[in-house]
């Protein structure tokens, strides 16, 4: 077993120190050998823009775990080398005269190089064009914009995330909000994108004023506009969370009194916001949280202990290396994804490190399913992949806690295929699932009380732009959460 773990880890070492060739020397990544004279479009631009970023990226110095997460987001969006590279790129595109086909690409770029002035003066250009009274088209135009402003990636460029320019999508919001005739739904959207942006990047006091129209948008809608798909899919959630992030203190409130008065606070707004009875809320909290099984335990302790422990304020964290019986690939954290995926995965870690040393009181339990697999591997036996497991996060990654890992049950495909078929995901994935009402991904996180209720439900995995469910999923927040919890269990014990 040692011998197996010795070569694979090995491999994955090699792996992990191989820069691939388009990544342009560290040292000055804004004169990396980009020779942008010889591009000819926006699209091209932006191309380059994402490779200088890219290779800032692996050579960043900067530790991640001494970022929490608004100030990552709000200083770390846009390095001066990509910023150096828009600008040499699209010097040769005039604002006044550049062609509007291409005008989305040409404010992403804009927004890049910090021209912002230039990338009003194109929007106004765009807007310009718009016939008098076509309100549907000119809030669309505005929509658009509006995800440039807020930092959502152009299409096609996911790599490549715009600055969050939080005053000129708020004041580009103010407009499409009393715009007559604009569709509700494209006045929501901007509203609740707003509200995210301005939360992630730590800006509370706009993100509590788009919460209020997100809020008032939705009492001013009809009966029929409620019945749509859309609202029930969707909007519906972005409420909740608007109500969520309008009640935060009043939340936090009720939690320094008891468990019981925060679970009434938040089934009540679940219900202002479903239109449903609060106890039929889908999310699991007030629920008591499940014991956490596991074939291999490590760093556990006492074995005969039940995690989470009676008594203590403690986290759940559901990890996943491979792909789930279901395909969600964006929900893994393994060594071989790249990109996003892999962003969000190590964030995530970083997140958990500093929670642990904030809190040392704090009990945090990691679990995850064997897959058959683990790169630079032959297909391992259940036991080998776990201690494998156990390197990679408990080691490698530095984890905290201790990890559950479960013995994932699975069929094979006749001959000639061959492929292994995952019959489930684990009992503690059915169990935190509660029948169903929430998907369990990697980094689906469970903040339990010391009564071993589940107080909290949060979801890492998701793009910052999507968030909108989760508006409190942020650390700050969560810390505060934590806090309480931890104050309550010794006032307990005293």
């Amino acid at each position: 077993m040692r011998a197996t773990w010795w070569v694979a880890w090995s491999g994955l070492a090699v792996a992990l120190a191989v820069r691939p060739a388009h990544a342009q020397g560290s040292a000055a990544p804004s004169a990396n050998g980009v020779d942008v004279a010889a591009y000819a479009t926006v699209e091209q631009c932006l191309a380059a823009a994402a490779r200088v970023r890219d290779s800032v990226e692996r050579a960043s110095p900067v530790w991640r775990d001494t970022l929490p997460d608004a100030v990552a987001v709000r200083d770390d969006s846009v390095p001066v080398a990509v910023v150096e590279t828009a600008r040499r790129c699209g010097a040769r595109f005039a604002a006044g005269a550049a062609p509007l086909d291409g005008w989305r690409s040409l404010v992403t770029l804009d927004v890049l190089a910090r021209w912002d002035a230039r990338a009003d003066t194109l929007v106004r250009r765009r807007l310009a064009t718009v016939t008098t009274g076509a309100a549907t088209e000119r809030a669309w135009v505005i929509g658009t914009v509006l995800r440039a402003y807020l930092g959502v990636p152009f299409e096609g460029r996911e790599d490549l995330v715009p600055p969050v320019r939080l005053a000129a999508a708020e004041s580009l919001a103010a407009e499409l909000d009393g715009l007559r005739g604009a569709p509700w739904t494209v006045r929501m959207e901007a509203m609740v994108r707003l509200m995210d942006a301005a939360r992630r990047v730590g800006d509370t006091t706009r993100a509590l004023r788009a919460a209020a129209r997100v809020v008032a948008i939705a009492d001013g809608l009809t009966a029929a506009e409620r019945r749509t798909n859309l609202y029930n899919r969707r909007v519906r959630q972005d409420v909740y969370a608007a109500l969520r992030l309008l009640h935060a203190d009043a939340l936090l409130d009720s939690l320094r009194r008891s468990t019981a008065a925060y679970v009434a606070l938040q089934r009540s707004l679940y219900a202002r916001a479903m239109g449903e009875r609060p106890d039929a809320m889908r999310f699991p909290i007030g629920e008591p949280a499940p014991p956490i099984e596991g074939d291999f335990w490590f760093r556990r302790g006492d074995s005969a202990a039940t995690r989470p422990t009676a008594g203590h304020v403690a986290l759940v964290v559901f990890l996943d290396h491979g792909v789930d019986r279901n395909n969600r690939t964006a929900s893994r954290c393994g060594v071989t994804v790249a990109g996003g995926s892999q962003r969000i995965c190590w964030s995530g870690y970083a997140r958990l490190r500093r929670l642990a040393q904030r809190f040392p009181g704090l009990e945090i339990t990691l679990t995850a399913p064997t897959r058959g697999y683990f790169p630079f591997m032959s297909p391992p036996t259940p036991d080998v992949e776990a201690e494998t497991l156990a390197h990679w996060w408990l080691d490698y990654h530095a984890l905290p806690g201790a990890l559950a890992v479960t013995r994932t049950a699975w069929w094979r495909l006749p001959d000639p295929d061959r492929r292994r078929i995952d019959r489930d995901d684990g009992a503690n994935v059915e169990h935190y699932s509660f029948g169903e009402r929430g998907a369990i991904t990697t980094f689906s996180v469970f903040l339990v009380d010391p009564g071993g209720t589940i107080v909290d439900a949060e979801d890492w995995s998701g793009a910052p732009t999507s968030d909108s469910a989760r508006a409190l999923a942020d650390e700050h927040y969560l810390g505060r959460m934590i806090d309480i919890l931890l104050a309550r269990s010794t006032r307990a014990n005293r």
